[in-house]
């Protein structure tokens, strides 16, 4: 859940709306300080899975310095 302008905002919410556009290959959204990071490619589990988490550890140090 992403908190943004007073309301509750969900990451799959916001995915479903980056992956319309056809330049999108696959998206994940993860709740820290507003950026926009483009990347080669994301972590996923061995099933495919984005892996939200590692996103978050990886970018920690960039998120906090935005606040």
């Amino acid at each position: 859940m992403i908190k943004t302008g007073g309301e509750n905002v969900r990451s799959v919410k916001v995915e479903e709306i980056l992956l319309r556009d056809p330049a999108v290959a696959n998206a994940a959204v993860a709740g820290l300080p507003k950026h926009v990071a483009l990347l080669e490619r994301l972590p996923m589990t061995s099933t495919g899975k984005i892996q939200k988490n590692v996103l978050r550890d990886a970018h920690q140090d960039l998120f906090a310095a935005l606040d």
